[in-house]
C-alpha cells in the first residue's frame, strides 16, 4: 500500500500506527486455485487466449497438482514446503514460460487487436480501478491492478463494478467480441481461468 492510499484510507489514522488495520479477506473457489481478494489491494493478473498453452501440458500440470495434494491428504498432514513450492512453481513460473514461448493463435500480434485490449484497461483506469501497469504480449495480457471495491464516488455512492471478478469479466467479454469482430471469427477467445498473484 502506497501513502497516498493510507492517507486516503481513515483506517490508518484510527489505528494509531498509520497503516491501515488489516481487512477482512474475501476467499471463494476458482476453477482450479482459491481466489483471495481484499478491499484496496493490488494485484497482478494474467489471462491468456483459449489456445495459449498446449492441452496435454494443462493435463500433466493438474495431474501432478492432484498427486501432490492426495498425498498429502492420504498422510493426513497438510502439505510440506517443499510440496507448496512445487505448486507455486506449476501455476506460475511454468506457465509464464509456456506463455512466452509463444504458443496458440497469438491474436495480440494483430495490432488492431492489441489496441482493442489497451484501450480496454485503459477505459475505467481511476473510475473503477488503478493500473499500476500493463503489458499486452501476443497471447497473453499482464495487469497490475487495484479495483476500487469498497469505495464511494464523489456522490457518495459505491462504485459501481467495483470488484477484480467485474473488472475481469468486463475487458474479457468486451475484448472476445471485439476482437473476433476484427478476426472474422466466433467462439472462444480467452480462456476462462486466470492467474492472480
Amino acid at each position: 500500500m502506497n501513502t497516498r492510499d493510507q492517507a486516503q484510507d481513515p483506517r490508518a489514522a484510527e489505528s494509531g500506527t498509520g497503516v491501515p488495520p488489516v481487512i477482512e479477506i474475501e476467499k471463494r473457489r476458482g476453477a482450479y486455485l482459491p481466489h483471495w481478494t481484499r478491499d484496496n489491494a493490488w494485484y497482478a493478473v494474467t489471462f491468456r487466449l483459449w489456445d495459449s498453452l498446449p492441452q496435454h501440458v494443462i493435463e500433466s500440470w493438474l495431474f501432478e497438482r492432484k498427486n501432490i495434494v492426495k498425498t498429502a491428504e492420504q498422510m493426513k498432514r497438510p502439505l510440506s514446503e517443499h510440496e507448496e513450492r512445487r505448486l507455486v512453481h506449476l501455476y506460475s513460473e511454468k506457465v509464464e514460460r509456456y506463455l512466452d514461448a509463444g504458443f496458440g493463435s497469438c491474436y495480440m500480434n494483430d495490432n488492431r487487436v492489441a489496441v482493442v485490449v489497451t484501450n480496454a484497461l485503459l477505459h475505467f483506469d481511476e473510475l473503477r480501478y488503478s493500473l499500476a501497469a500493463w503489458c499486452v504480449m501476443p497471447n497473453h495480457v499482464h495487469v497490475v491492478v487495484q479495483p476500487f471495491a469498497g469505495r464511494k464516488n464523489t456522490g457518495g455512492t459505491p462504485v459501481p463494478l467495483a470488484e477484480l471478478p467485474e473488472i475481469l469479466h468486463s475487458w474479457k467479454s468486451f475484448t472476445a467480441k471485439e476482437a473476433n469482430k476484427l478476426l472474422g471469427r466466433s467462439g472462444e477467445f480467452w480462456r476462462r481461468s486466470l492467474m492472480i498473484i
